[in-house]
């Protein structure tokens, strides 16, 4: 599914119009259409209002961990180790349904997951 800006823009004006008075974009890293700020510019001029960015994983890593996130970096670091020590150089360790799994370094950047249609759906549910 391809983005276009100026349905997002077209979305809010309309949202807008019915009586909301803020809505929240979300752009995944690696988008097509380009940088968040880029967006934000975009959307701000086209809409003659301002528009903030904040980047989730900044705010996600800002907190106190939790017993989960400590158990799971345990996990993790000694699965990085045990995957040198296996020959698994180059790659990442992670957590796959409750499995450790070792993906290669390029995957994390070249593979792209499909998009959860249904988020998509009840986000457009959500914003009217």
């Amino acid at each position: 599914m391809e983005t276009n800006l100026d349905e997002i823009v077209d979305m809010l004006r309309q949202s807008y119009n019915r009586g909301k008075r803020s809505s929240i974009i979300v752009v995944v890293e690696g988008n097509e259409v380009g940088h968040t700020v880029e967006i934000a510019r975009h959307v701000g001029y086209a809409l003659k209002t301002s528009c903030r960015v904040c980047v989730l994983g900044h705010i996600q890593r800002g907190g106190s961990p939790t017993a989960k996130d400590r158990i799971l970096a345990s996990k993790l670091g000694a699965a990085a180790i045990k995957g040198l020590l296996n020959g698994k150089e180059g790659h990442a360790a992670g957590e796959s349904k409750g499995q450790i799994v070792y993906i290669p370094f390029r995957d994390t950047w070249t593979k792209k997951k499909q998009l959860d249609m249904n988020l998509l759906k009840s986000a457009k549910v959500l914003a009217l």
